[in-house]
C-alpha cells in the first residue's frame, strides 16, 4: 500500500510538470504542443486526481485555438463531467458548441455557467447572441423554402467546415488588441479595394476619368476610385471613432481631394494648368 501511494504521488507531481510545460506552451502560441502536454497530463495522472477536470479544460482551450472544436468539445465535456460546478469547463463547452454551430448546446452550456457565475458579463452577453441567432434561424425556418432538390452523393461536409473556420477566426479577433484588430481591419479594407478595382475593369466601369482632364488630377489611379480614395476615407473612420472634431474631418478630406476641392483633385489652383502657364 505504501508504494502504491509513493507511485500515485509520482505520477500527480509528473502530471503537473506536463501541465506546466503545456501552460507555458500555450501563452508562447505553440497549440499543438501545447495540446500534447496537456494530453500527456492526462494519461500520467491518476484517476482520481482532481486536477484531471483542469487538464481536459486546458488541452480544450489549446484544440479551440487549432480550430478542432469537435476533439474540444470532447475534452470540454469530460472536464464538466469531472467538475460539473466548476463555470471554466462550462465555458469551454460553450465556446466549441459555438464553433461547431450547435447554438442549442451553447445555450444549455452558458446558461450553466452563469448559474456558476452570475457576474460573468461576457457569457451573459454570448447568450444573448446566441439566443438571437436562434430566434433568426427558426424565423427562416419558417418562411419560404425552395423545393427540396434531389439528393446528391455524400460529400465533407464544406459548409460546416467553413463556418467552424469563419467562428474561429472571429473568436480570435475577439481576443486581439486594438492595434491588431485595426491591422487587420485595414488589410480587409485594402484586400475589398483591390477586389473592387478587379471586378470593375472586368465589367469596364471605374476606370472613369474627369472629362478632358484625363489622368492629371489624379496621378494614383486615372481619376476614378483609386487607392488614395481608399485611404482617405479609412482616415476619415478612424479620426472620427478617436473623437476628432468636424474641422479636422473637413481637413483630412480636403488633403485626400475627397470634397472635391483639395489638392488631389487639382481645382484650387486649375489643377494641371498650373496656373494657365502649366
Amino acid at each position: 500500500a505504501l508504494l502504491e501511494m509513493s507511485d500515485s504521488a509520482a505520477r500527480v507531481t509528473a502530471a503537473r510538470r506536463a501541465k506546466e510545460r503545456g501552460s507555458d506552451l500555450y501563452k508562447s502560441g505553440k497549440w499543438r504542443d501545447a495540446a500534447d502536454a496537456f494530453g500527456e497530463a492526462i494519461k500520467i495522472a491518476p484517476r482520481d486526481d482532481e486536477d484531471v477536470a483542469v487538464y481536459h479544460s486546458n488541452r480544450a482551450a489549446a484544440l479551440l485555438q487549432l480550430g478542432d472544436a469537435k476533439a474540444a468539445r470532447s475534452d470540454a465535456e469530460k472536464c464538466v463531467r469531472l467538475r460539473p460546478h466548476w463555470a471554466r469547463g462550462w465555458s469551454r463547452v460553450a465556446a466549441a458548441c459555438e464553433m461547431l454551430q450547435d447554438d442549442a448546446g451553447a445555450e444549455r452550456a452558458l446558461e450553466k455557467l452563469i448559474s456558476l457565475d452570475a457576474d460573468n458579463a461576457d457569457a451573459r452577453r454570448n447568450l444573448n447572441a446566441v439566443r438571437a441567432r436562434m430566434r433568426e434561424r427558426g424565423g427562416a425556418s419558417r418562411g419560404w423554402r425552395m423545393p427540396s432538390m434531389p439528393s446528391m452523393p455524400s460529400m465533407p461536409d464544406v459548409s460546416a467546415t467553413a463556418a467552424a473556420g469563419a467562428a474561429f477566426c472571429r473568436m480570435r479577433y475577439a481576443r486581439a488588441t486594438p492595434n491588431e484588430q485595426l491591422a487587420v481591419k485595414c488589410a480587409l479594407g485594402v484586400l475589398a479595394y483591390f477586389v473592387f478595382k478587379r471586378v470593375a475593369s472586368v465589367f469596364g466601369f471605374g476606370g472613369y476619368g474627369y472629362g478632358s482632364y484625363g489622368g492629371g488630377y489624379d496621378p494614383y489611379d486615372g481619376g476614378g476610385f483609386s487607392l488614395y480614395t481608399l485611404l482617405g476615407v479609412v482616415a476619415l473612420y478612424y479620426a472620427h471613432k478617436s473623437g476628432a472634431s468636424w474641422w479636422n474631418l473637413l481637413s483630412i478630406a480636403n488633403m485626400f481631394g475627397l470634397t472635391g476641392g483639395g489638392r488631389r483633385r487639382g481645382y484650387g489652383g486649375y489643377g494641371g494648368y498650373g496656373g494657365y502657364g502649366g
